[in-house]
């Protein structure tokens, strides 16, 4: 928020402009709830695929997962829920039965031991 008046005076050696007010930057209040996935802690392979797709979990928090696999008009075809001990885990998810589209699978983990308990990633899959 910024809340700004400025007045403008003037003398015989130039102008002055003098700014009255005051600035509260909105970070300072700000506290993240949530962050993302970092480019390496999840990767799914193959994709596209034509069958069968596995999810490489490379994240060392500790928590809760969730994945939740919607297609594209947000109908739900897959959630699985698990406790992960913070080492590698693999997940495979068969679409062999899912007609050929794209596929949205979002991945939450939620830890305890995190200052920033969530962390979220959502990732397009292509079925062929």
């Amino acid at each position: 928020m910024a809340v700004v008046a400025p007045m403008q005076a003037s003398n015989a050696n130039g102008n002055y402009v003098f700014s009255n007010g005051f600035l509260q930057p909105f970070a300072s209040f700000f506290k993240p709830t949530e962050k993302t996935f970092g480019i390496n802690d999840i990767r799914i392979l193959p994709n596209p695929t034509p069958d069968k797709v596995e999810i490489d979990f490379q994240v060392f928090e500790q928590g809760r997962m969730k994945l939740f696999l919607c297609d594209a008009m947000g109908r739900a075809l897959y959630s699985r829920e698990f406790v992960t001990t913070g080492v590698f885990y693999t997940e495979k998810i068969n679409l062999a039965g899912f007609t050929n589209g794209t596929y949205l699978l979002q991945v939450t983990l939620t830890s305890d031991s995190d200052p920033i308990p969530v962390t979220r990633g959502v990732y397009k899959i292509i079925k062929l």
